[in-house]
């Protein structure tokens, strides 16, 4: 799982502590710059190569699942939901939806989410698997559970759930619905 969120701030520090380290140790006992010079290369060129090869065949591997999962615009009951979401609900309670909807909870609503997009979830292929099943075949003791594992509060149930499976939110004896228009319900855990 590519968490790259976890080592951002450490470029900086290892840059500057590299930049030292060549200036005052190595560069003094090189006396050939041109060997310097094809040193760098040597380093530099194939540590990018091997970077945008990776990035290329990530890119062309998941190409059609980063399409399926993109959504291209909200309906304007999405955005209804989400700013009601926002404005009724404290943004430190967690809520569950499909991954590309809770990118958009993050930008809009400012709620934590269960889960979202692939490099700022944290195990997101075991979530999205969690999801997954909450959806379609998990038992209401199963979705019970991990609504109470990982203290979520609210069900955003759009369009993007719909697709999901077959879970019918209104029959589950530990929801309230307290938001409700013609594409969204949002429900309350209880």
């Amino acid at each position: 799982n590519n968490q790259r969120r976890f080592v951002m701030a450490l470029q900086i520090p290892l840059a500057i502590i590299s930049a030292i380290t060549l200036c005052s140790i190595i560069l003094p006992k090189i006396s050939n710059k041109k060997l310097l010079i094809f040193l760098i290369f040597l380093i530099v060129i194939p540590s990018n190569a091997l970077i945008l090869l990776k990035d290329s065949y990530i890119t062309t591997k998941n190409q059609s699942d980063y399409i399926e999962n993109q959504k291209r615009y909200l309906y304007n009951e999405e955005f209804e939901a989400l700013n009601w979401l926002g404005a009724n609900t404290k943004h430190d309670e967690i809520v569950l939806s499909a991954p590309v909807t809770g990118l958009q909870i993050l930008g809009i609503s400012g709620n934590k989410v269960f889960i979202s997009e692939r490099y700022i979830t944290v195990n997101f292929n075991q979530k999205q698997e969690d999801v997954k099943q909450f959806f379609t075949t998990a038992t209401d003791n199963q979705k019970i559970k991990l609504l109470q594992d990982y203290n979520i509060s609210y069900i955003y149930y759009g369009p993007e759930e719909k697709q999901l499976g077959l879970f019918n939110p209104n029959s589950a004896s530990y929801l309230e619905e307290i938001f409700n228009n013609s594409k969204v319900k949002i429900y309350k855990i209880i």
